[in-house]
């Protein structure tokens, strides 16, 4: 199994919108969301090579927990999508979009730059987290907007994912809470070829 940092560091999103569109806000926002992460990742990809240097035998994986639906709108919508999909899209960018536009920020600079880092990594991006007792089953991978899951779960999927190792590097997908077990949703999302944020990065 490889040497595996996780990275999830939101700037603590509100449900109130009016906190969440003062320029305050949007520069706490951007400077966690965005600015960190893709210092987080440098450093990461630094050290990576370091530590594979001085041991071929060694990985270093990195799974960033980002957010269901962090897309470029300006796209097609995504086709799996249904029309309440769509509603509860714009209905949370309407409230959180200072947050989605920094994870999105971060997510495509991952993707655009890792020519150059070299990083081997995932993007897991959950619905509405939870404090609730993990279940053990998730949906993964085109599963809509619709569902919250549990941050048991989700930690569940990481550790799956810690597993699969290359079969889900360089991959992105969903989780929402869901009927399915977590080792066979992240099976069926690489076995699909599932990737939610391919075709949707700035």
């Amino acid at each position: 199994m490889p040497t595996t940092l996780i990275q999830a560091a939101p700037a603590n999103p509100s449900r109130n919108p009016r906190p969440l569109r003062s320029p305050r806000h949007s520069s706490r926002t951007r400077a966690v969301d965005k600015e960190a992460a893709i210092r987080t990742w440098d450093a990461v990809a630094s050290a990576a090579r370091v530590l594979e240097g001085r041991d071929p035998g060694k990985t270093v994986m990195l799974i960033v927990i980002s957010a269901a639906d962090v897309r470029e709108r300006s796209k097609a919508d995504p086709e799996w999508y249904t029309a309440e999909d769509l509603g509860r899209s714009a209905r949370l960018w309407d409230v959180i979009g200072v947050y989605m536009r920094g994870k999105l920020e971060a997510d495509s600079d991952l993707r655009a730059r890792n020519g150059e880092r070299r990083l081997r990594y995932t993007i897991l991006r959950p619905g509405g987290l939870t404090d609730e007792v993990g279940k053990g089953r998730v949906s993964a991978g085109k599963v809509g907007t619709g569902k919250t899951v549990s941050r048991a779960d989700v930690a569940g999927v990481v550790v799956e994912c810690m597993k699969e190792g290359v079969r889900v590097e360089g991959r992105a997908f969903d989780i929402m809470g869901g009927d399915v077990g977590i080792e066979q949703a992240v099976r069926d999302v690489v076995e699909g070829d599932v990737d939610t944020f391919r075709g949707y990065e700035l």
